[in-house]
Formats: structure tokens, C-alpha cells, sequence
């Protein structure tokens, strides 16, 4: 998958447009590409006929963030389809409903894959805690994001993590009553999750 650095998709070729990746990256074999993905609040585009891809949704994307793009294939192994744990987040913030438990839902959508086609209102997005220096798995294992050295967090230097309502916004310029997060941003269940933000920590 890190391949995905070399080259891009071109509309007139594959009816997909776009970059996996930032310019100054492109053409280099990194791991920039997990980054990517996992640094990002991805939602669901149509560019065309039968076409439907993911593009960043923060309003700052970062150099060269508006031409870039996932694909299906991209994002259902890095976040699933979890409708369930998303009813809870949107019960327990919008609805103001007490006791709400939605770590427990973390895995219920596990086998429902995400479709740029289908999931038109969600976004994909993963919470800064778990990538910083000080979680407890970062600790054991590199962090992705470190502060003070201008690595991106949805479109803008990263420094602390902040709450989950102002990263949401952050990440996908929207609160939770005007859109469900497609999977659960504390830490996605994506069958490929585990080993993708491994590269994303390590190359």
C-alpha cells in the first residue's frame, strides 16, 4: 500500500482524481500515505459518473490537501460502517442523553464496509489522543503526531490533542447534529486499523 506515494489518479483515465499524498511527498516511498489517512477527516465525493471517491474535509487541508483523495479500498480498511456506535454519539451529544456508553459499541460495525456511494454523511476521522507522545500505546510503541515539529492534524500544526467535540469540528467542519462519524473516532475498527497506523508510526 505505501506505493501509493508514486504517482495518482487522473479523471480522464479512471474517472478518480487526485493524490494519496501531499506534493512534497509524491514520488517518494514513505509512509506518508498512512499518515495521511490517519491524520485527516475523510468524506464521501462524487467527480463524476458512477465515481465516488473520499476527499479531506477540514477547511485547512495543508499543502496540496485539495487534490488529495482516497478510495473505497483505501478507507474500509482503516474505518468501518458502524451506524450503531453512531446513534450513540449523536444520543449522547445531541440528545443531551445521560449514561451513554459508546465505547462498547466501538466494534459493532465490524463487516459493514464503508462506500463513498452509500455513506454520503459521514466522516471518516481518528482522534488526536491515541496518536500522540503521551497514550499509553504511544508509549510502548512511536507516536505519530509530536508536538513542536509541525506534523499535520487535519490541516493544521499539531500541538495538544483537544476535545472530541473540537476535533470533530476541526476534522470535519461539522458538529455531530449535522453529521455521524462513519466509524468510532477514539480508535476505528477498519480490518486493516491495526497495521496501518503501524506504518504510520514507523517506516
Amino acid at each position: 500500500m505505501g506505493v501509493h506515494t508514486i504517482g495518482r489518479a487522473f479523471k480522464n483515465q479512471s474517472g478518480y482524481n487526485g493524490t494519496w499524498v501531499r506534493p512534497n511527498s509524491t514520488g517518494t516511498f514513505n509512509n506518508d500515505y498512512y499518515r495521511e489517512i490517519m491524520t485527516n477527516g475523510w468524506v464521501a465525493k462524487n467527480v463524476g459518473p458512477h465515481r465516488n471517491q473520499w476527499n479531506i474535509a477540514s477547511a485547512a487541508k495543508g499543502p496540496g490537501g485539495d487534490d488529495m483523495m482516497m478510495l473505497n479500498t483505501d478507507i474500509c480498511l482503516y474505518a468501518n460502517n458502524n451506524k450503531v456506535h453512531a446513534k450513540c454519539m449523536h444520543d449522547k451529544f445531541v440528545l443531551k442523553k445521560k449514561g451513554m456508553k459508546c465505547g462498547k459499541l466501538q466494534r459493532a460495525g465490524e463487516g459493514h464496509f464503508l462506500s463513498a456511494t452509500n455513506n454520503t454523511n459521514c466522516c471518516a476521522w481518528f482522534a488526536s489522543k491515541t496518536q500522540g507522545p503521551n497514550h499509553k500505546r504511544s508509549k510502548k510503541h512511536k507516536a505519530v503526531l509530536h508536538p513542536g515539529t509541525g506534523n499535520l492534524y487535519c490541516g493544521v500544526p499539531w500541538e495538544k490533542k483537544g476535545t472530541i467535540l473540537e476535533e470533530k469540528k476541526l476534522c470535519c467542519q461539522k458538529s455531530y447534529d449535522e453529521q455521524d462519524d462513519c466509524d468510532a473516532a477514539a480508535w476505528p475498527k477498519g480490518f486493516g486499523f491495526n497495521i496501518m497506523l503501524m506504518f504510520a508510526r514507523d517506516e
